[in-house]
């Protein structure tokens, strides 16, 4: 077995936090494992995908407001945006963490339908392909480092455990994560 590309942490981490000898190898694949299972559950605890990735074509509703949130964060680069099929120039918008902000508003064309003549606006009418999520290694690391201790801890504490289907997070561990945790409504 193999860390994954998930894995929030590495065997070093969790061997150091162990106080295991670095030489000893006989217990790698199982702690392998244990990360690799770990990152998955924080993952899910997060509700998002914290490793970077390209997120392509996804949809929002323009309503004249001038920011719009993303569903993956932080947002490192926009690859494109389009708003009502036209490319916009990414001189005229700005990008943080977790939102796209264009000074003149996300406007949406609206057409009138139906014997009031009322006005129905389309919706999902801004199209964005960017990258969002963190690097979780090497050099240009981006991990937040409580998650990766959160990470350790959890796979220390799941190598040590007798019974592995039980299993729960201290109100400390919750803490941690929760400045991440990404809410649906």
């Amino acid at each position: 077995m193999a860390l994954s590309a998930k894995a929030l942490t590495t065997i070093a981490n969790v061997k150091a936090y162990l106080k295991i000898p670095t030489g000893t190898t006989t217990q790698d694949t199982i702690i392998e494992g244990e990360i690799n299972w770990v990152s998955d559950f924080i993952d899910r605890y997060l509700n998002r995908t914290l490793k970077s990735a390209t997120y392509t074509n996804e949809y929002h509703v323009g309503d004249r407001t001038q920011f719009i949130v993303t569903k993956h964060y932080p947002i490192t680069s926009v690859t494109s945006l389009y708003v009502d099929d036209i490319l916009q120039d990414s001189d005229d918008y700005q990008v943080d963490d977790v939102k796209v902000y264009l000074p003149q508003g996300f406007a949406r064309n609206a057409y009138v339908e139906g014997v009031s003549n009322y006005p129905v606006r389309p919706t999902r009418n801004i199209k964005m392909t960017y990258v969002a999520g963190y690097v979780l290694s090497g050099e240009s690391r981006t991990l937040p480092y409580d998650i990766e201790q959160v990470a350790i801890q959890l796979s220390a504490l799941r190598l040590n455990a007798n019974d592995k289907t039980v299993f729960e997070m201290t109100p400390i561990q919750k803490d941690m994560l929760q400045p991440y945790r990404r809410y649906s409504i």
